[in-house]
């Protein structure tokens, strides 16, 4: 599916946007949902087995549908854009609202145009670097990734060791099996796949505010445009 979103952000629209990342099983609509909106971040679980696991958390519980729907409503009324990293979470909110369309932002192209115009020589490492691990028999995304630039020396962010090969899928899956076979009774679930299931929300948190990190670091190395005066990422 082709989307039309627009391609570019002002630095006002930035700071006040509802960032937001998915996390899923592969061919599945997303299980969870963490938002980012005034630099606070809240999770949503958006399948029914989850339920006794938001419980225990104190986390929301809504389906995709109705998750989608507030964040349409949250933006509308408050003139807010939602951005995200990539077209993948306008994918899957795009049915239930299909109104999104204009009000969301790619922070992908964004943040990897100004490295592409700027940062040519760490583009080019980053590169290599991934056809390195692709040679050795190893898998991982073909593209450069938000991971791949959070842990850049130079953009100061820091990215916690123990989430760098966590997999927020398998812990999805883990839990899911547990509920299931336990009748959603949380205080069976195995601590182990407890402990697996609060890293994935943390590994989504750290997904959501270096969106908000890569973004600012953008643009604090962009000049205000003296015609219009205000910063813009195209």
């Amino acid at each position: 599916m082709v989307f039309s979103v627009p391609k570019s952000i002002t630095r006002e629209e930035a700071q006040r946007a509802i960032y937001l990342d998915f996390e899923c099983n592969k061919d599945q609509s997303p299980s969870f949902a963490g938002t980012i909106i005034d630099d606070k971040y809240q999770a949503t679980l958006l399948e029914d087995v989850f339920k006794p696991a938001a419980t225990s958390k104190n986390f929301l519980q809504q389906d995709l549908s109705e998750f989608a729907q507030k964040i349409l409503k949250l933006a509308q009324t408050e003139d807010r854009v939602v951005v995200a990293w990539s077209k993948h979470e306008l994918g899957f909110l795009i049915e239930p609202t299909p109104e999104i369309e204009p009000l969301y932002r790619d922070a992908n192209k964004l943040v990897l145009k100004f490295f592409r115009d700027r940062r040519k020589s760490t583009i080019k490492k980053l590169n290599n670097q991934i056809n390195k691990v692709k040679t050795e028999g190893l898998w991982r995304n073909n593209k450069v990734g938000l991971k791949d630039l959070l842990q850049l020396d130079y953009v100061n962010y820091e990215y916690p060791k123990h989430l760098k090969s966590f997999s927020p899928g398998k812990a999805l899956r883990e839990m899911r099996k547990q509920l299931i076979k336990k009748d959603g009774n949380y205080k069976k679930i195995a601590p182990g796949v407890k402990r697996a299931f609060s890293k994935m929300i943390s590994y989504n948190e750290h997904d959501c505010r270096g969106m908000i990190h890569m973004i600012d670091y953008v643009f604090s190395r962009n000049p205000a445009d003296p015609e219009i005066g205000y910063w813009t990422l195209v």
